[in-house]
């Protein structure tokens, strides 16, 4: 069999190029049961910014046909190969072969990559590079009705979608999230473009406020899916430090629900990690329960 040739992101702006549907082919066959990405979501995720808009991308090709491709973030000292999508565990070795010498070249000191349950192939190749399993990712869902959570009634002031600072949003964003896994610190731009992006649903978007107008919480709400599919995702919660063992999250949790059902949306969902266990029972206590899981391994480099 002629082995996989790798090569840079073909159409490396914003529009979709042939790459991007034969990835996402690939993408739902592989994914299994667990929940795939709408090919434009899977598009948009291949050009943002953590992956340098499409120059951190490689798309592997076998006798002219694509097999899969890589993206990564570079986030010393991690870096994180994601997506990772591949047609035969020889091509996963190919893809994971290039992503380990580009987080080696970037001065990262660990790398993650995940793989679905049914990729058998590509599991066994992570293995045979020496990656090991670190913990798991959980999709946890929770239906929506007209009339669920409840609008914010608390002592801070809610800064709505429109009125959010880029700079106080990140500086909270980075401290929340702290020594959690898998959430590096977030480059200001970075989050500029995910506020800005056509899929942030600006209704359930907001930031939480004290008198003096420091950020106290806050919360990020995106809908993906397509047609029958489409649903609202939890993309971040945070609290500041301060702010924590008060309630806080669950009020701004419940702020968010009520704003996508009353958007519209179905349903709810939630992509937290298994050492989350913090917002792992927040979100539990809110009806949500587990759709589906990810294995994440990892190379120490």
């Amino acid at each position: 069999m002629t082995a996989p040739r790798l090569r840079g992101l073909v159409d490396a702006d914003r529009a979709a190029g042939p790459d991007d549907a034969a990835l996402h082919a690939l993408h739902v066959a592989t994914a299994g049961a667990h929940p795939a990405m709408a090919a434009a979501e899977l598009a948009a995720s291949l050009r943002d910014a953590g992956r340098d808009h499409g120059r951190r991308v490689v798309i592997a090709e076998r006798d002219g046909a694509v097999v899969g491709g890589a993206g990564w973030v570079e986030a010393p000292p991690w870096c994180f190969g994601a997506p990772l999508i591949a047609a035969a565990a020889d091509v996963a070795a190919a893809l994971i072969d290039h992503v380990v010498a580009r987080a080696r070249a970037c001065g990262a000191r660990h790398l993650r990559i995940s793989a679905y349950p049914g990729e058998s192939g590509k599991r066994a190749a992570l293995v045979a590079a020496g990656l090991t399993p670190a913990l798991d990712f959980l999709t946890l869902a929770r239906p929506l009705a007209p009339g669920d959570g409840a609008p914010w009634r608390g002592r801070l002031h809610r800064r709505r979608w429109a009125e959010l600072d880029v700079d106080r949003f990140t500086a909270l964003s980075n401290a929340a999230f702290e020594g959690v896994a898998n959430a590096p610190p977030m480059a200001r731009d970075a989050v500029a473009e995910l506020l800005a992006g056509d899929g942030v649903v600006r209704d359930a978007t907001a930031a939480y406020v004290d008198d003096a107008g420091a950020y106290q919480a806050f919360v990020v709400v995106l809908a993906e899916g397509e047609g029958d599919g489409r649903h609202a995702v939890v993309d971040s919660i945070g609290v500041a430090a301060t702010g924590r063992g008060q309630g806080l999250g669950r009020a701004v949790l419940d702020d968010a629900l009520a704003a996508a059902a009353a958007a519209g949306f179905g349903e709810m969902r939630a992509l937290i990690a298994s050492q989350n266990h913090a917002s792992l029972a927040l979100h539990g206590a809110r009806g949500f329960t587990e759709r589906a899981r990810r294995s994440v391994f990892q190379l120490e480099l």
